[in-house]
């Protein structure tokens, strides 16, 4: 990343760096994937970005620049047909077992344009850096755009990943939070027929199992002498 201004080679620092790829990352330009001696960054929408008509202050010659032959076909620089696009969004779409709910979030997300539409080519970008997470989080991170209506305030993709990358760190934290187990405590109360401190579970309309069991007791006792006699 290092460039020449005049006799001077200029390095950007690690700072500079982590930055813009932290960048990079939020604005689903790039996914990135931990390898064996570094990391792997894949360029997202590569040859949107390729294409001069799709920045502004562009000239003729780039329009000029760009032809298809009779058949529609785009020639051999361009390396997405918009059909492997739409074969590419199809088969992310598998990942998920609610395909409506995507369906959704990709409508609202067109919302938030002028156009009130988003290519293809935005649509695979969105799925991929969507993979970066689990199944779960990504699909609750939706239903909180959706229920929360952010489209409407033209919040776009990024803050829904924002959605979904606190979601996956709230989960984190809730797997990892110790479990207290709850503590029962009960409290002695006062027979009001036989005097005695008891526990309050013990009680009974008619003074407490212990000083009723007594009673019982006797009344058998008696029924008892009663036979006998």
């Amino acid at each position: 990343m290092a460039y020449k201004a005049g006799f001077r080679i200029i390095k950007p620092t690690i700072k500079e760096i982590r930055g813009f790829m932290n960048y990079i990352m939020i604005s689903s330009m790039v996914v990135t994937m931990k390898g064996t001696s570094g990391t792997i960054i894949t360029i997202q929408n590569y040859d949107y970005y390729q294409n001069f008509l799709n920045y502004e202050g562009h000239n003729g010659r780039h329009r000029e620049g760009q032809t298809k032959n009779n058949k529609g076909n785009y020639n051999e620089g361009n390396k997405s047909h918009p059909a492997d696009i739409s074969s590419e969004i199809s088969a992310m779409r598998k990942r998920y077992s609610d395909h409506e709910i995507i369906d959704q979030a990709l409508e609202a997300i067109s919302l938030t344009r002028k156009t009130r539409r988003i290519a293809d080519s935005v649509k695979l970008s969105i799925l991929k850096s969507w993979n970066q997470y689990p199944w779960e989080s990504v699909v609750a991170g939706i239903r909180v755009y959706l229920e929360k209506r952010y489209a409407d305030q033209g919040k776009d993709e990024k803050y829904l990943l924002g959605i979904i990358r606190n979601n996956l760190s709230g989960t984190k934290n809730s797997l990892n939070k110790p479990i207290i187990p709850k503590i029962l405590v009960l409290e002695n109360e006062k027979c009001p027929r036989c005097g005695k401190m008891v526990l309050d579970c013990d009680l009974t309309p008619d003074g407490c199992v212990h000083c009723e069991s007594k009673s019982y007791l006797r009344k058998w006792e008696s029924t008892e002498r009663q036979v006998r006699l």
